[in-house]
Protein backbone atom coordinates (compact mmCIF):
# COMPACT_ATOMS: atom_id res chain seq x y z
CA UNK A 1 0.00 0.00 0.00
CA UNK A 2 2.80 2.61 1.19
CA UNK A 3 4.51 1.83 -2.71
CA UNK A 4 1.13 2.53 -4.37
CA UNK A 5 0.85 6.23 -2.75
CA UNK A 6 4.31 6.99 -3.08
CA UNK A 7 3.88 6.19 -7.13
CA UNK A 8 0.73 8.11 -7.12
CA UNK A 9 2.27 11.22 -5.39
CA UNK A 10 5.30 11.36 -7.68
CA UNK A 11 2.77 11.46 -10.87
CA UNK A 12 0.44 13.84 -8.78
CA UNK A 13 2.44 16.53 -7.11
CA UNK A 14 4.58 17.73 -9.93
CA UNK A 15 1.51 18.74 -12.13
CA UNK A 16 -0.39 20.25 -8.93
CA UNK A 17 2.67 22.31 -8.41
CA UNK A 18 3.13 23.55 -11.32
CA UNK A 19 -0.64 24.35 -11.56
CA UNK A 20 -0.43 26.45 -8.33
CA UNK A 21 2.91 28.09 -9.99
CA UNK A 22 0.95 28.98 -13.51
CA UNK A 23 -2.65 29.11 -12.85
CA UNK A 24 -3.50 29.48 -8.92
CA UNK A 25 -0.69 32.54 -8.34
CA UNK A 26 -1.53 34.61 -11.02
CA UNK A 27 -4.87 34.96 -9.53
CA UNK A 28 -3.48 35.38 -6.21
CA UNK A 29 -1.82 38.05 -8.04
CA UNK A 30 -4.12 40.00 -9.96
CA UNK A 31 -6.53 40.12 -6.25
CA UNK A 32 -3.57 41.64 -4.70
CA UNK A 33 -2.98 43.94 -7.42
CA UNK A 34 -6.83 44.55 -7.70
CA UNK A 35 -6.90 46.17 -3.90
CA UNK A 36 -4.52 49.19 -4.64
CA UNK A 37 -4.59 52.03 -6.79
CA UNK A 38 -1.70 51.36 -8.76
CA UNK A 39 -1.59 52.70 -12.29
CA UNK A 40 0.72 50.03 -13.59
CA UNK A 41 3.81 51.75 -14.72
CA UNK A 42 4.76 53.99 -11.14
CA UNK A 43 6.24 52.04 -8.61
CA UNK A 44 4.16 53.96 -5.92
CA UNK A 45 0.76 52.41 -5.24
CA UNK A 46 -1.26 52.95 -2.08
CA UNK A 47 -4.06 50.00 -0.68
CA UNK A 48 -7.46 51.22 -1.00
CA UNK A 49 -8.92 47.81 0.12
CA UNK A 50 -12.62 46.68 -2.11
CA UNK A 51 -13.32 50.48 -3.33
CA UNK A 52 -12.07 49.37 -6.56
CA UNK A 53 -14.67 46.61 -6.52
CA UNK A 54 -17.24 48.88 -5.08
CA UNK A 55 -16.72 51.49 -7.99
CA UNK A 56 -16.71 49.07 -10.21
CA UNK A 57 -20.53 47.47 -9.41
CA UNK A 58 -21.74 50.87 -9.47
CA UNK A 59 -20.47 51.04 -13.56
CA UNK A 60 -23.12 50.41 -16.23
CA UNK A 61 -20.29 49.77 -18.58
CA UNK A 62 -19.28 46.67 -16.39
CA UNK A 63 -22.54 45.20 -16.16
CA UNK A 64 -23.29 45.85 -20.09
CA UNK A 65 -19.82 43.84 -20.50
CA UNK A 66 -20.86 41.27 -18.51
CA UNK A 67 -23.92 40.69 -19.88
CA UNK A 68 -22.06 40.38 -23.14
CA UNK A 69 -19.73 37.81 -22.24
CA UNK A 70 -21.98 35.81 -20.04
CA UNK A 71 -24.13 35.41 -23.47
CA UNK A 72 -20.86 34.34 -25.19
CA UNK A 73 -20.45 32.10 -22.53
CA UNK A 74 -23.68 30.43 -23.01
CA UNK A 75 -24.19 30.48 -26.55
CA UNK A 76 -20.50 29.76 -27.69
CA UNK A 77 -20.51 26.67 -26.52
CA UNK A 78 -23.63 25.29 -28.00
CA UNK A 79 -23.55 26.48 -31.56
CA UNK A 80 -20.06 25.13 -31.88
CA UNK A 81 -20.86 22.04 -30.56
CA UNK A 82 -24.41 21.95 -32.87
CA UNK A 83 -22.09 22.81 -35.55
CA UNK A 84 -19.14 20.10 -34.75
CA UNK A 85 -22.16 17.02 -34.71
CA UNK A 86 -23.65 18.60 -38.09
CA UNK A 87 -20.31 18.36 -40.08
CA UNK A 88 -19.37 15.22 -38.12
CA UNK A 89 -22.74 13.57 -38.76
CA UNK A 90 -22.18 15.39 -42.56
CA UNK A 91 -18.77 13.26 -43.26
CA UNK A 92 -20.30 9.97 -41.65
CA UNK A 93 -23.74 10.03 -43.06
CA UNK A 94 -22.27 7.75 -46.10
CA UNK A 95 -19.89 7.70 -49.30
CA UNK A 96 -22.57 7.70 -51.94
CA UNK A 97 -21.33 10.94 -54.55
CA UNK A 98 -25.43 11.73 -54.58
CA UNK A 99 -25.30 12.81 -50.84
CA UNK A 100 -25.52 16.56 -51.12
CA UNK A 101 -22.87 18.00 -48.90
CA UNK A 102 -20.70 14.83 -48.11
CA UNK A 103 -17.97 15.45 -50.31
CA UNK A 104 -17.51 19.97 -49.58
CA UNK A 105 -17.82 18.87 -45.94
CA UNK A 106 -14.66 17.18 -46.26
CA UNK A 107 -13.26 19.37 -48.34
CA UNK A 108 -13.94 22.16 -45.86
CA UNK A 109 -10.73 21.47 -44.04
CA UNK A 110 -8.72 23.29 -46.78
CA UNK A 111 -10.40 26.59 -46.43
CA UNK A 112 -8.46 27.97 -44.08
CA UNK A 113 -5.25 26.90 -45.58
CA UNK A 114 -6.11 28.17 -48.59
CA UNK A 115 -7.34 31.68 -47.35
CA UNK A 116 -4.21 32.16 -45.34
CA UNK A 117 -2.04 31.23 -47.93
CA UNK A 118 -3.94 33.78 -50.55
CA UNK A 119 -3.39 36.16 -47.67
CA UNK A 120 0.24 35.87 -47.86
CA UNK A 121 0.76 36.88 -51.80
CA UNK A 122 -1.28 40.59 -50.76
CA UNK A 123 1.67 42.13 -49.43
CA UNK A 124 4.38 42.84 -51.94
CA UNK A 125 6.83 42.68 -48.63
CA UNK A 126 5.96 38.31 -48.02
CA UNK A 127 7.57 35.37 -49.18
CA UNK A 128 4.97 33.21 -51.31
CA UNK A 129 5.39 29.74 -52.37
CA UNK A 130 9.42 30.15 -52.73
CA UNK A 131 9.42 33.15 -55.16
CA UNK A 132 8.37 36.75 -54.18
CA UNK A 133 5.26 38.41 -55.43
CA UNK A 134 4.49 41.64 -57.13
CA UNK A 135 1.67 43.75 -56.56
CA UNK A 136 0.43 42.56 -60.46
CA UNK A 137 0.54 39.15 -59.55
CA UNK A 138 -1.04 39.55 -56.12
CA UNK A 139 -4.91 39.47 -56.31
Amino acid sequence: MRGKRLFIATFLIPPLLLYGVFVVSPYAQAFQISTTNWGGLAPDFDFVGLANFDRLLGDGTFWNALKHNAILLLLLPVVTILLGLFLASMISVGGRADRAGVHGVRGAGFIGSSISSRRCCRWPSSACCGRRCSPRTAA
